[in-house]
């Protein structure tokens, strides 16, 4: 696959999360089942606390507990493994992302782990998302110095699913009013009746129409739909 800066890294693991969730919603499998078979580590946590829920097999053994003991500990054994800073500057952050952001929208932010193993903090970059349709945060956290390797690994397991990953830039773009208008519009809604369900103007719409036009370089509204398709929009 060819080396990959750190910014494609980056680039890559949100690409990578994001099929994920898509994966999961599509398939309405076992999601420890799922997790358990790919690389890195995977873990789902509640909003409202980031409690954790979901493990997959690396994170079980990266804090050497079983799924089922980490929700009998509940919070408080998060606020154990996690580093003081990691609880007092990016804990907040988190929890602010889960409760106001969109469903396609990712956050990341660097962690501090504790391993019992080694006897000390790693420090990991995490990212998260909305796991849809759920109260959880659908996670991918690894230690920064095997970020490069687990990404190309989670590329191949998920799928190179070529038009997100070629697209995912310029979808990003797109504000979640516009991500909103494209939906209603790729659903066969007019200008008008996205107005008067929004409860804004016409001309509004037909602004934001322009603008998604624009950042997604499409010319009509069958590319638009594709769009809508390819990021389970529709």
């Amino acid at each position: 696959m060819g080396y990959k800066t750190e910014k494609e890294q980056l680039e890559s693991q949100e690409q990578s999360l994001f099929l994920l969730d898509k994966l999961m919603t599509k398939e309405n499998s076992d999601i420890k089942d799922l997790l358990d078979s790919l690389p890195g580590i995977f873990h789902t946590n509640r909003i409202e606390n980031v409690e954790l829920v979901h493990l997959n097999k690396n994170a079980e053994n990266w804090i050497d507990m079983l799924t089922e003991d980490v929700r009998e500990e509940g919070v408080a054994l998060f606020e154990k493994i996690i580093h003081p800073d990691t609880l007092k500057y990016t804990t907040p952050r988190f929890i602010e992302f889960g409760q106001t952001a969109g469903e396609h929208e990712i956050c990341s932010g660097f962690q501090g782990i504790w391993n019992p193993k080694l006897g000390e903090f790693k420090m990991f970059l995490t990212f998260l998302k909305k796991y849809k349709g759920t109260d959880l945060l659908l996670c991918v956290s690894n230690p920064i110095e095997n970020a490069g390797e687990i990404s190309e690994k989670l590329e191949k397991v998920i799928g190179e699913e070529a038009f997100v990953r070629k697209y995912f830039k310029k979808f990003k773009q797109l504000t979640p009013r516009e991500v909103q208008i494209l939906t209603l519009i790729s659903g066969g809604e007019i200008n008008k009746m996205i107005a008067d369900r929004l409860f804004i103007s016409t001309a509004t719409v037909k602004q934001h129409r322009k603008n998604i036009k624009r950042k997604l370089e499409v010319r009509n509204i069958v590319e638009m739909v594709r769009y809508a398709q390819a990021f389970d929009l529709i």
